[in-house]
């Protein structure tokens, strides 16, 4: 699987962020809602739909280009979306819907990058563990420059991604750098938490991909086994984190908080909801590591942590998205993602477009761009979270 950093204007900028994994929050109450404000203001009304079609009807007759029909619509669906000025709505196809749950579990069919758009190809943000890609010693960073025989450069993003796209089994090649090398497309599982013990024996860090359906019971699980073999301090590393989902943050926020407000909700419609957690907690000194690529539910499980005395924040300014999206499944497999709501930890002002600033800022070299594989020994950010916690 490949993860898509899905584009902005006219579909050309990628929003490094929105992967696909920010805060989605589905209500069905919310569904209802919506559907009866539509039907009392229409944002299509039936004679925008009739002159599409009519486009639609003189391209297939008069047109002298061979018109792909299913490419157009997407890119219409997707326009109609962008139009709404909202830098987070996006429609997944059904193919890209099918392979975000899939994602979202853990599981997933593919190779394995997440990846945003370059003059050049496509560039690989990070690399799933336990994926193909990863086996084939792919590294964040490298560009992808052609698919098989086909020279990305000069391609629209959603074009060069869908090449990623096919089916289990099947081998094909990457040039990479310079370098050819072969993958073959096939099942894996990619864990959203992964842990260990630093040199010390005492600190353990803790590295929380993505917040997805499998990552709260990893997490209880993974920082129980490390107290067991003797980490008394937590590292907490979030760089890279795009968010996740609202039921995943606040179940990990529960364990780690004492009992209170985890955030509060300010929907489409003026509402308010508290999400709370009970008083049993986690109580180990912690860090949190955060960059400019911390986003969503990654920003609010590092401001709640703040917010509660619980950790110090090292590293860089977050991304600053303080907003949340719901998706609406369509009946043909296909889905639109758009801004729903706002959402508040309990002290700290909204961020969105702003960030949160670390406690203590420690810059990322420009050559730390695999967070998952990071050498501990040379790794500035982790090094500082260590010293503070001793």
């Amino acid at each position: 699987m490949y993860k898509k950093h899905f584009s902005l204007p006219a579909l050309a900028l990628a929003v490094i962020l929105t992967a696909l994994f920010t805060f989605q929050i589905t209500f069905v109450t919310m569904r209802l809602a919506y559907k009866e404000q539509s039907q009392n203001a229409s944002l299509l009304t039936n004679e925008d739909a009739k002159k599409l079609e009519t486009i639609a009807a003189l391209l297939e007759k008069y047109c002298l280009f061979t018109v792909d029909s299913n490419l157009s619509a997407n890119e219409a669906f997707a326009a109609y979306l962008e139009a709404t000025g909202d830098r987070y709505a996006y429609y997944f196809t059904k193919e890209e819907y099918a392979e975000y749950l899939a994602g979202d579990d853990g599981n997933a069919v593919g190779i394995g990058v997440t990846i945003t758009d370059h003059e050049k190809g496509l560039l690989i943000l990070s690399v799933s563990l336990g994926s193909p890609a990863e086996k084939a010693g792919l590294t964040a960073g490298e560009v992808i420059e052609k698919v098989d025989e086909i020279t990305l450069a000069g391609m629209e993003y959603r074009q060069k991604a869908d090449l990623l796209l096919g089916e289990e089994g099947k081998s094909f090649t990457l040039t990479v750098g310079g370098k050819t090398v072969e993958l073959t497309r096939q099942a894996y599982e990619s864990p959203s938490v992964t842990g260990r013990l630093l040199p010390d024996k005492k600190t353990a860090l803790v590295r929380i991909e993505s917040f997805n359906n499998d990552t709260a019971p990893l997490f209880k699980k993974i920082t129980a086994d490390l107290v067991k073999q003797g980490a008394r301090a937590f590292v907490y590393d979030l760089r890279g984190n795009p968010g996740g989902s609202l039921t995943s943050v606040t179940e990990v926020l529960d364990y780690l908080l004492p009992e209170g407000v985890i955030v509060t909700m300010e929907h489409y419609d003026g509402t308010k909801e508290e999400h709370r957690s009970d008083k049993n907690f986690f109580d180990y000194p912690s860090v949190v590591l955060i960059n400019g690529s911390t986003a969503s539910a990654g920003e609010l499980f590092s401001a709640c942590l703040r917010d509660y005395g619980a950790a110090k924040l090292v590293g860089e300014t977050t991304y600053g998205k303080g907003v949340a999206q719901s998706i609406f499944p369509l009946p043909d497999g296909s889905a639109v993602k758009f801004t729903t709501a706002k959402y508040y930890s309990p002290k700290t002002p909204n961020y969105d477009g702003v960030g949160l600033k670390p406690d203590i800022e420690v810059k990322t070299p420009e050559t730390l761009t695999d967070f998952a594989h990071t050498n501990v020994e040379t790794d500035p950010q982790v090094q500082k979270a260590v010293e503070q916690l001793k």
